[in-house]
């Protein structure tokens, strides 16, 4: 019974002439279904026939006084009363019940003695039967009311469409014997003129395109095995006097003998899209002629780039000269100091070895370990001198940026100069951050920078009192900084509004060029930093200054590797 729970709540007629096999039964489905009785067959086709009741499902046993089960099913099959039939009957009766099933008569039967659950089942199985049946009736009703409403879109489209169906008869000038309603849209003429033959088809057509429609029509009607073909597009006259382009797709019918009856088709306006490919078409000449104009265009710029690119190369070389240039006036300028720091060194080898040739003659040589170590020593600081003199007078490669200590390179910008800043009594005082930050760079080239502004320092410091140069490294705001300040003259406001212009010196004649500050400051650019300055005058016993700022910016994660140091 879990299985009927779920089905639909139908009308059933219970037939039986056992008043204790009809109160069985109806106890059985009434919780399931609407159920009604009739002690005979004879009251069962009186309810039947009154128009009062709507069964869908009878059960009912075959042996009954009168009008048996079979019979009565027999009868509700003639009067197609569509009811599904179900027959309790015993053995007996068995070959008259399965001749009433391949009928159609009845859906199924049982044998008695009546088992409760297969007459469920059975009823359940009548149910979904009924249930199928509806649907599938409903399915043909929606499918039809589909394809109905379809033909008339269909219809209706084509009538609010552009394009027209025709059929034309296989006679001179192509008479029309049905055109869609929609046909004066495009032809200005009504469909009634085209079918009473007020108007041929062959007189709408344009009179200098007819021949070649004409053949077209031909040529296709040659072939037997052709079935459709289609024009190329060709132009109409209007009952408006109109000139359109119209294309069509054309259909051939032929009778049983193969001989072409009519033919049929749509036509439809493409007079829009003739008109929009004329435009391309003369859109397309214009590109072309402003494709030339940009390929000879392209030419001219490839060549003014190759120019660009020669002139930029050549312009990286004068740099590089002009930087090996300024290095190489620094060492002029630097001589005299330089001279002056490897005599002292030679100087000493000199006394010791005199000393070591004295005692040698004269017999009282003492152990010369001591002298020779002095001797070695100074012979060391020399050689250090000179290579990275050597060093520093080389020309230098961008590819030569690495990863640099920035107080390695200030230490280093001294090792030339030093003697000279001492030898006129300049006070070198450094304060050199601790663990900074690498930064990506040429050293020798930052070096050239440094000595560059130590230089301009020393001499600003010649007429001076107080004689100090300061230098500090740290680090603000991601970067790497230097500064350097002196306690010269100071410079003017108006010469230091232009101290990076290149040739502008304030040196006597032949002891400046005017590059140095201007390489420096390219050279500062090129390393993605800043040079700045900030001066000071002289006035009322009071001392000037002067101080650069160099800033460069961190190498990637250097910072914090650093910071853990």
């Amino acid at each position: 019974m879990r299985n009927v729970n779920k089905l639909e709540r139908l009308q059933i007629l219970i037939v039986d002439d056992d008043p204790a096999v009809l109160s069985f039964i109806s106890k059985m489905l009434a919780s399931h279904y609407h159920v009604t009785t009739a002690g005979s067959a004879e009251e069962a086709l009186s309810m039947l026939r009154s128009g009062e009741y709507q069964f869908q499902i009878i059960v009912s046993d075959d042996k009954m006084p009168e009008i048996q089960g079979h019979q009565l099913a027999q009868i509700a099959h003639k009067e197609k009363l569509n009811i599904k039939f179900i027959l309790i009957t015993g053995y007996n009766d068995i070959s008259i019940v399965e001749k009433a099933v391949n009928q159609g008569h009845i859906f199924g039967y049982l044998l008695k003695p009546l088992n409760a659950q297969a007459l469920t089942n059975l009823i359940a199985s009548a149910v979904r039967s009924i249930q199928l049946a509806k649907k599938n009736t409903e399915n043909e009703i929606t499918e039809r009311e589909r394809v109905e409403k379809a033909l008339s879109e269909a219809y209706n489209i084509i009538n609010r469409s552009t394009s027209v169906a025709f059929l034309w008869k296989n006679e001179a000038d192509w008479p029309v014997e049905f055109v869609s309603e929609n046909v004066r849209k495009l032809f200005a003429y009504s469909a009634q003129e085209f079918s009473e033959r007020k108007i041929l088809y062959s007189e709408v057509v344009h009179k200098d395109d007819l021949e070649r429609v004409t053949e077209e029509v031909n040529d296709a009607s040659r072939s037997e095995s052709l079935e459709r073909f289609a024009h190329k597009p060709y132009r109409i006259v209007t009952k408006d006097g109109e000139i359109k382009w119209v294309d069509d797709k054309t259909y051939i019918r032929r009778n049983s003998e193969g001989i072409i009856t009519h033919y049929e088709g749509i036509v439809y306006d493409i007079t829009q899209r003739m008109e929009i490919e004329k435009k391309l078409k003369e859109t397309n000449v214009e590109l072309f002629k402003k494709n030339l104009e940009l390929h000879e265009s392209l030419t001219v710029q490839k060549s003014l780039n190759d120019s660009l690119l020669k002139t930029s190369k050549k312009l990286k070389e004068t740099q590089a000269q002009l930087i090996q240039s300024a290095k190489l006036a620094s060492l002029g300028e630097l001589a005299t100091g330089i001279a002056h720091e490897l005599n002292q060194p030679l100087n000493i080898i000199n006394v010791y070895a005199e000393n070591l040739s004295n005692s040698w003659k004269s017999g009282n040589c003492k152990d010369p370990s001591s002298s020779l170590e002095v001797v070695t020593g100074q012979v060391e600081r020399a050689t250090g001198i000179i290579n990275h003199l050597r060093m520093f007078g080389r020309e230098t490669r961008d590819e030569e940026y690495k990863a640099e200590d920035i107080n390695k390179i200030v230490e280093d910008s001294f090792v030339l100069i030093n003697e000279q800043l001492r030898l006129r009594d300049i006070e070198v005082i450094r304060n050199l951050g601790e663990n900074l930050p690498k930064i990506n760079c040429s050293a020798i080239q930052i070096e050239q920078v440094l000595t560059n502004i130590i230089s301009n320092a020393r001499d600003a410091m010649k007429k001076t009192k107080i004689k100090q140069l300061s230098v500090r490294t740290f680090c603000e705001e991601e970067q790497v900084k230097i500064e350097i300040e002196d306690t010269g003259t100071g410079i003017p406001r108006q010469v230091r509004e232009r101290i990076f212009d290149p040739f502008f010196t304030t040196k006597e004649v032949g002891k400046g060029t005017g590059l140095g500050l201007s390489i420096s400051h390219g050279i500062i650019e090129n390393h993605q930093g800043t040079l700045e300055c900030e001066s000071e005058e002289e006035r009322e016993g009071i001392p000037g200054k002067t101080l650069f700022r160099i800033s460069f910016p961190i190498i990637g994660d250097s910072h914090e590797n650093n910071a853990g140091g």
